[in-house]
């Protein structure tokens, strides 16, 4: 009985340790009989129970793409640091990292392939961390977040300068080529926080505005806070504005310089805050694009917009608008199918829409704006060149390109008058256009001297406060009925 009973209590005893999360518990795996093979199942299962519970233990401190610590950890390492930090009275660094262009190319060929290309970044930036010493953890996103103890600001900007030299350039994945950089932003300890959770938020603000200044690296100012709090107010705002329809359109008419008719007009948002009143499409529409919000606001113009159409084709009114696009736009793989679907929906033919690109957007990635443009060239939607002059385009990129038109940009435009030179620009410009078989556009037109002197040139189309200011849908009704009587009469 005796030998029955001792190894029984030794498992009734280990399975109580194991329950409640003690694994050495010693087994009597030697016994003979059914008592022994009780004994070694038992600590077979003490094993795997062990394994199992490190195994999730290491994914709720981990990130599963990447095995880097995740914001949990990293929490737990900041705090742990900061108060060693304060004992020896010494300084650390917070960094935060974020990637240009890795949510693009994630909207643009899938998860899978961002899905690669962080675990690539991960690579780096732990090869990175090894060579320095430095903790690192993947925070959510393309976020990364860096400990770095230093000695004061000017050993912070070394390391973060080294660390960031060693980050980003070309990644090959598969035939893909994609060039990133790095956004750092930086917040100290002591000097700019004192515990974990703040210091996280600092090193956020900065590394949004250094992403949004295109400054690379850049430290917590606690004046950045009141932009933040401004944008993220600014945000909410804008978001709200457009799920209660309460942004508006206003279109600018394009004139025909050969025939003084008018058959299009560019689309132009306009935004009165119920507080702060008008706000300029220079302010919101930054904001909407660095936080990808652009492409709501894109989906809202083109939904608006091509019902306006829709009315006025039904009322006899034949015009035709413009719209632009921005690089998230262009970046994004499903915005042909969209388009298409609007436009049948809408019942609005697509020889009356013109999709404007800057060209700075097509160039900062050809290969791809290339691939977007051919499908919403297939669909039959004019493309144009918007900002032309500003880039570093190519006669050879542009031909390659299936747009039919060009916009000059009107810092060439405004200046044609007072400069031989812009004249010389504008002139070239327009039959480099034409050579190529394209449509050419001038934009800020503000007087009837620069009007004539495109007209004399062969520019085919104009717009500019001298043409028109831009109008709502019904004062464009009058404007366009008030052109004919004019006509009429002459």
């Amino acid at each position: 009985m005796r030998r029955i009973t001792r190894p029984l209590r030794s498992l009734v005893d280990a399975t109580r340790r194991i329950a409640a999360g003690d694994y050495s518990a010693r087994l009597p795996t030697r016994e003979a009989g059914e008592v022994g093979r009780l004994a070694r199942e038992v600590d077979a299962m003490q094993h795997e129970v062990e394994e199992r519970e490190a195994a999730i233990l290491h994914l709720a401190f981990h990130d599963d793409l990447t095995d880097l610590p995740n914001r949990n950890q990293f929490r737990i390492d900041l705090s742990d640091q900061t108060e060693e930090a304060r004992r020896h009275q010494r300084r650390l660094a917070v960094a935060m990292v974020d990637f240009d262009r890795v949510k693009s190319i994630n909207d643009m060929l899938g998860h899978h392939v961002g899905d690669r290309l962080l675990a690539a970044i991960a690579s780096q930036l732990q090869a990175a961390a090894d060579q320095l010493e430095v903790k690192v953890a993947r925070l959510g996103g393309d976020e990364f977040g860096i400990l770095l103890p230093v000695g004061g600001v000017t050993e912070a900007t070394e390391q973060v300068e080294r660390l960031r030299g060693m980050l980003g350039g070309v990644i090959e994945i598969d035939d893909l080529r994609v060039d990133i950089e790095a956004n750092v932003g930086i917040a100290l300890f002591p000097d700019q926080g004192g515990d974990a959770e703040t210091l996280l938020q600092q090193a956020e603000v900065a590394m949004y505005v250094a992403k949004e200044r295109h400054l690379g690296v850049t430290f917590y100012d606690p004046s950045y806070d009141r932009h933040s709090i401004q944008r993220l107010g600014l945000m909410g705002d804008l978001r709200r504005a457009l799920d209660h329809n309460d942004l508006e359109l206003r279109f600018q008419p394009k004139l025909h310089l050969d025939t003084g008719t008018v058959d299009q007009a560019e689309v132009l948002l306009r935004w009165t805050h119920p507080k702060l009143g008008k706000i300029s499409p220079g302010e919101f529409i930054p904001i909407a694009e660095q936080t990808g919000f652009i492409r709501d606001i894109t989906a809202w113009v083109l939904r608006r917009a091509l019902e306006q159409v829709g009315r006025w084709l039904q009322e006899g009114l034949e015009v035709s608008v413009a719209i632009n696009i921005s690089a998230y736009d262009l970046h994004d793989s499903t915005l042909p199918a969209r388009l298409r679907q609007l436009l049948e929906t809408t019942g609005v033919e697509s020889d009356h829409l013109v999709l404007e690109i800057t060209e700075g957007t097509v160039m900062s990635d050809l290969e791809t704006g290339q691939r977007v443009l051919d499908e919403l060239d297939r669909i039959g939607a004019t493309l144009s060149i918007d900002d032309f002059g500003t880039g570093y385009s190519s006669l050879a990129q542009l031909q390659k390109l299936p747009v039919q038109e060009l916009k000059i940009d009107r810092s060439f435009i405004s200046q044609m008058m007072t400069s031989p030179e812009m004249a010389q620009i504008v002139r070239s410009t327009i039959e480099l256009g034409h050579n190529l078989g394209l449509k050419v556009v001038a934009e800020g037109v503000e007087s009837k001297e620069t009007l004539e002197a495109l007209r004399q040139m062969g520019c085919d189309l104009a717009q500019g406060h001298f043409v028109s200011r831009p109008l709502s849908a019904q004062e464009l009704e009058k404007w366009r009925s008030s052109m004919r009587s004019v006509r009429a009469r002459g």
